[in-house]
């Protein structure tokens, strides 16, 4: 099954031109130069953020948002028609695109490293205890379909559960629908790759955190935190306690990292055949271990090939423990 649609009666690019800062109206149309033209509309301008907010116009993502940093206005192409805003409006957003449009990188501490892999060697063991105590679906044997789209639907309830039982379903679900839906155009992810690197596991390498508040309150580094160990943790348990077997050439050491497609939903970028995310798996794995909310998002997205949950740290040997994760 392809997820990805297509419009065979879409204007031609002699309609458009190429994207540019005095484009930026709210109401405007525009399109993303990906091979399906991706129809959008500028729905908000969050100038403190220097962010546009597109909605999707069309397709299988139609009505989600993408946050685009403004200065990634030319990867697009508006109406002919389309309104401009007056210089002065311009002016201020090529003033933003200045001060924000910076790379930003963290590296990885060997310190922070041993400390993640402590508490989440500990966390796993209470993972296994919770499923072994309060799951309903799995049982010794387990063997999901990895041909079909969508995985075992018990599996969905059981972390959902888990991730309550942390109080950690919300930041879940919000997580889920961005890194399915946005990705690249999600400031949200983008704090929580953040907070990854800063866990150790792996380098963050692109542009500063544009909203702060995405690392606030709930969603504080110690939160996001917490939700990346306690999600790797439920994955590893399910598979080192033998509740679901894993088909012939996958190990926790290194699933299969995020294919190369050309049916991309976004621009084409270039992955590396071994890079790896602590935070999701590829579809087929996600969606047989993912919450329910994640593989229904996913079955209606372009965003179907996600990365490795378990980056290079699955066989990292237990280091003394750090931090409370104790069994439920």
């Amino acid at each position: 099954m392809n997820p990805y649609q297509y419009n065979p009666d879409r204007l031609s690019d002699s309609h458009f031109e190429k994207g540019s800062l005095e484009r930026l109206v709210i109401g405007n149309e525009c399109r993303l130069l990906d091979y399906r033209r991706t129809p959008l509309r500028v729905r908000e301008l969050r100038e403190a953020a220097g962010l546009v907010i597109l909605e999707i116009l069309d397709l299988e993502d139609k009505g989600n948002t993408w946050d685009i940093p403004i200065e990634d206005i030319a990867g697009f192409q508006f109406a002919l028609d389309s309104r401009r805003a007056d210089p002065e409006a311009v002016a201020r957003y090529a003033a933003i695109a200045d001060r924000l449009d910076r790379p930003a990188a963290v590296t990885c501490d060997e310190g922070a490293r041993y400390a993640t892999v402590a508490d989440l060697a500990e966390a796993e063991q209470a993972a296994v205890e919770w499923i072994r105590l309060r799951s309903t679906a799995l049982h010794a044997g387990v063997r999901p379909d990895f041909s079909r789209p969508m995985g075992i639907e018990g599996l969905y309830a059981d972390i959902e559960a888990y991730m309550s039982h942390h109080g950690l379903a919300h930041i879940e679900a919000i997580f889920a629908a961005h890194y399915v839906g946005k990705f690249h155009y999600s400031e949200f992810v983008k704090a929580h790759r953040i907070t990854i690197a800063e866990m150790g596991l792996v380098p963050y390498e692109g542009k500063v955190l544009r909203d702060e508040s995405a690392l606030q309150g709930e969603f504080a580094r110690a939160r996001r935190r917490e939700h990346v160990i306690r999600r790797m943790a439920f994955v590893r348990a399910i598979y080192r306690g033998a509740w679901v077997s894993l088909p012939v050439g996958y190990t926790l050491a290194g699933l299969w990292s995020r294919p190369e497609t050309r049916h991309s939903f976004r621009r084409p970028r270039t992955y590396k055949s071994r890079r790896t995310w602590p935070v999701s798996v590829s579809h087929r794995i996600r969606t047989k271990t993912g919450t329910g909310r994640c593989a229904d998002v996913a079955e209606r997205s372009s965003e179907s090939s996600l990365h490795d949950l378990h980056g290079d740290i699955a066989d990292e040997p237990p280091l003394p423990r750090i931090g409370g994760y104790t069994s439920p």
